[in-house]
């Protein structure tokens, strides 16, 4: 969807063949004014682009190209009407060649380096990780985000966060608003990368970290943060408690060389009717119980946290710092249902907390987990309708049904979509769709892939999705699979030989999606693709994601089939640990390929992984 910004700057790109064929005919005070106009719309589509939140990937292709195309074919027109020397002309068209060749030698000498424009007072930010595409063949269990890569880990999810998180609160901590403020240990300095900023020095290992430019360094985030600046005072203690000072000088957004302490995930203090936390069998791994709310984690990796606990000196700290843009989970606008939905009765006020993030130019993609009977209805057209009226600082809203399992002992009865309610809130959703398309210029509430896969419907096409803003959330990474099938198949061969048979395990909804991918490889000669759905018995109820697959599941499935498995079995990324080869009952990969005397092979959940998997010789 083309935002207004930039529109004007397809405008200013449209402008440079009109001056320059002004410019030939001699009417140069027609091509003045109308190179006047042009450099007027260059400055009004970066003013528009930040003061409404449309800043855009195209945006930032289109304003460079439209500014080059200006310059250069106004430069190149007068030099042919011998009005500007030649050299002059090389200079100006060559110009960006050279800053090009020259960045490219610093990043080969000096590493990542960051030159962003002054004048337009944005100021530099500390690197954020990157967010790919969603896996696409796996429908994923929603009651909050699944993840892309870097893995979007909250335990609504109900897999196990990385490694090296842990709680810095109990799973019983009631940090809420003013009473009790997050608080944070000093940064053990536990390594120094040699010849670094900080090396230079004279800082070692075994420090602690006191302040950067004057402020305490609360967390790993706020030294990526600091560490930016072209200039760094920094302040350690040695490892014999002696203060230290320094002034650092060093290229903008390199980093200072120092390694710390991983950043710690805070506790969440709601007991949400449909958390995943809440919803697992006893004896499996600890990290499976524990719930996150931490706004960190949602500028860092796009983790959804619902805000609860989220203190003033926090909300300050994400306008100042400018942590944008944030995932929230609203599930409802209305307090008394967003309470009762949370679990929370003392939750705050999620309007008063999106308005002011609003204020501070934040910004926002929130969900709802639809509980049917719950926040549906009237309910849902009011949670549309209120945070619509803070676009374009709340960019998107998807909708996910609500996930259960069959361990829900001692929890609040909840229902879960079927096919009927589906196709009720994907019809009843359509024109609210078109009308926000007409008065905001985007779709703006955005139903997960789910809804389109239970109602038997087919999904919307990728133009729909508005490049793709909430993919980690379950919500176009169907379409995206679909479509980077269709356009990798082209290359298929006619044969393979010699002939090959895998089998293809996936969840329920999982099989649906792939069922027409594995009909158009079995057209190959010698190539046979066997499609294995599991039935999701350990959590029952209705999760039928292959993000939630136990081992005993997939082996009962494959039990079945031990005399047709073919010579691999192929088992989709998203089914284990993301650091290790395990199921989420523990049970290793490798005994899986054993049990079955053939290759047992982690696949990277894309159409892409899915054919590099298969041999096509």
């Amino acid at each position: 969807m083309l935002t207004l910004a930039n529109r004007i700057t397809i405008l200013r790109i449209l402008m440079s063949p009109l001056v320059a064929v002004l410019l030939l005919y001699k009417q140069t005070g027609a091509a003045l004014i109308l190179f006047l106009l042009a450099g007027i719309t260059d400055g009004l589509d970066g003013y528009i682009a930040r003061r409404h939140g449309q800043r855009s990937a195209l945006g930032v292709v289109l304003d460079p190209i439209a500014d080059k195309l200006l310059l250069a074919s106004a430069v190149i027109v007068l030099t042919v009407l011998k009005e500007l020397p030649r050299w002059f002309t090389v200079i100006v068209v060559s110009r960006d060649f050279i800053l090009l060749g020259g960045g490219l030698l610093m990043w080969m000498f000096i590493g990542k380096m960051s030159l962003p424009p002054r004048c337009s007072g944005r100021r530099p930010r500390s690197s954020r990780s990157s967010r790919s595409s969603w896996p696409c063949w796996t429908i994923s269990f929603r009651c909050s985000p699944r993840r892309s890569r870097p893995r979007r880990w909250s335990p609504c999810s109900s897999r196990p966060p990385p490694a090296w998180i842990m709680s810095t609160a109990g799973p019983g901590s009631s940090a809420i608003s003013k009473r009790t403020p997050m608080t944070f240990r000093s940064l053990a300095i536990q390594a120094v990368e040699p010849d670094s900023p900080a090396a230079r020095a004279g800082v070692s290992a075994g420090g602690i970290l006191v302040s950067l430019n004057g402020r305490p360094v609360e967390d790993p985030l706020a030294l990526r943060f600091a560490e930016t600046a072209a200039q760094v005072d920094l302040v350690w203690r040695g490892p014999d408690g002696t203060e230290r000072r320094a002034r650092i000088r060093k290229a903008e957004d390199l980093p200072l060389g120092l390694e710390v302490a991983p950043l710690t995930m805070q506790a969440c203090n709601n007991r949400c009717r449909f958390c995943f936390a809440f919803q697992n069998p006893r004896g499996m791994r600890r990290a499976l119980y524990f719930k996150d709310d931490d706004y960190r984690f949602s500028f860092l990796h796009g983790n959804f946290a619902t805000l609860t606990n989220l203190t003033p000196a926090g909300m300050d700290r994400i306008i100042r710092e400018r942590l944008s843009p944030l995932y929230v989970s609203v599930h409802a606008t209305d307090r008394a249902l967003r309470n009762r939905l949370l679990g929370n009765p003392a939750a705050p006020e999620i309007l008063e907390q999106i308005a002011r993030l609003a204020r501070g130019r934040i910004r926002m993609h929130t969900q709802v987990v639809v509980c049917p009977g719950e926040n549906d209805g009237e309910a849902l057209a009011r949670t549309l309708e209120d945070l619509a009226g803070f676009h374009p600082w709340v960019e998107t809203v998807a909708l996910v049904p609500v996930g259960l399992t069959r361990y829900r002992e001692r929890l609040p009865v909840l229902r879960s979509a079927d096919a009927f309610q589906a196709r009720s809130l994907l019809k009843w959703l359509e024109p609210r769709r078109r009308r926000f398309l007409r008065d905001l210029g985007t779709r703006f509430a955005f139903p997960s892939d789910e809804y389109y896969l239970l109602a038997g419907r087919p999904f919307p096409s990728g133009g729909r999705y508005e490049g793709y803003p909430q993919l980690g959330n379950g919500v176009g990474g169907s379409r995206r699979f679909l479509d980077e099938f269709r356009r990798l198949a082209r290359r298929l061969p006619a044969w393979v030989t010699p002939d090959c048979r895998v089998t293809v395990v996936t969840g329920a909804l999982g099989g649906v999606l792939l069922r027409g991918a594995a009909d158009r490889l079995n057209a190959i000669a010698g190539l046979r693709v066997d499609l294995l759905p599991v039935a999701n018995a350990f959590f029952g109820g209705s999760v039928s994601c292959a993000g939630l697959l136990t081992g005993q599941d997939i082996v009962r499935a494959l039990e079945r089939r031990r005399r047709a498995l073919g010579e691999a079995i192929l088992i989709p990324s998203v089914s284990l640990k993301e650091d290790e080869d395990l199921f989420l009952d523990d049970m290793p990969l490798a005994r899986l390929g054993e049990r079955f005397g053939r290759p047992a092979l982690r696949v990277d959940a894309t159409a892409s992984g899915l054919l590099e998997a298969i041999p096509r010789d």
